[in-house]
C-alpha cells in the first residue's frame, strides 16, 4: 500500500468520493466516484482514468446546457 501524501502516516485504500465542480453557470455533482481513500487524515486520491472520465462528464453537461448536474460515477 502506498502511503499518504498529506499526513505521511495513513495507509490508502479503495472507497469513493464525492466530485463537484462549479463553473459559475454549471454545477457538477458526482457521486460513489472510486478513490483511494487515507485510513488516517481522510485524503482522497483519484487516478488518471476516473479523472480523464470526470473531465469528459463535465465537458459533456457543459455542451447539453444543464445548470445542475447531480449524477452517480458510471465507469465507461
Amino acid at each position: 500500500m502506498k502511503p499518504c501524501i498529506m499526513c505521511k502516516n495513513g495507509k490508502l485504500v479503495d472507497g469513493s468520493t464525492t466530485f463537484a465542480t462549479d463553473s459559475g453557470e454549471l454545477l457538477v455533482v458526482i457521486r460513489k466516484v472510486p478513490a483511494l481513500v487515507c485510513q488516517t487524515c481522510g485524503e482522497e486520491y483519484l487516478d488518471q482514468d476516473v479523472t480523464r472520465q470526470l473531465l469528459q462528464k463535465v465537458e459533456n453537461s457543459i455542451h447539453a446546457a444543464e445548470s445542475v448536474v447531480i449524477r452517480e460515477y458510471e465507469a465507461a
